[in-house]
């Protein structure tokens, strides 16, 4: 977050069909990787604490999320590569 705080902007040149698919990735990327940082963290307490029946519910929703984040983040970091 640092990086990109202080980096330039870099936007992106697709166009087509590629533009919307690209913007849809990377909004929903933004929207849930704010929300994956306090579920990543409740899950980690829970584990730890040996709340095992509330870890397991909040764990169903944190690691598909975080995975799609990460699979997604990679995806925008491929589509935008070309156009540094």
């Amino acid at each position: 977050m640092t990086y990109h705080s202080i980096a330039e902007n870099t936007l992106y040149g697709g166009e087509g069909i590629m533009r919307p698919i690209y913007f849809f990735i990377l909004i929903t990327h933004i929207c849930l990787s704010a929300i994956i940082v306090p579920l990543a963290l409740f899950t980690l307490i829970r584990g730890f604490s040996m709340q095992v029946e509330r870890h397991k519910k909040i764990a169903r929703w944190t690691m598909p999320l975080w995975l799609y984040v990460s699979l997604t983040g990679v995806i925008v970091y491929l589509m935008i590569s070309p156009y540094y």
